[in-house]
């Protein structure tokens, strides 16, 4: 995870309320490139880790937050 937030590619995570798991907020990758960065995910490789992908196009954002899309 720390590569990718050096590279700018992960903008926040962090676990759920409930503890039902997390969210990645990423940017500046395509689909493809982000699903072979799952496949590398030691808890993907273990089994212990499923990822669902949610793409969407922000419309409107708070003011400062232009960096991060």
């Amino acid at each position: 995870m720390d590569a990718c937030y050096s590279q700018g590619h992960f903008i926040a995570s962090g676990p759920k309320e409930p503890r039902t798991g997390g969210v990645i907020l990423a940017k500046g990758m395509t689909r493809i490139e982000l699903e072979s960065l799952i496949k590398e995910d030691p808890f993907h490789r273990a089994g212990v880790a499923h990822y669902e992908i949610t793409e969407f196009t922000p419309v409107k954002h708070a003011q400062g937050f232009e960096r991060y899309i």
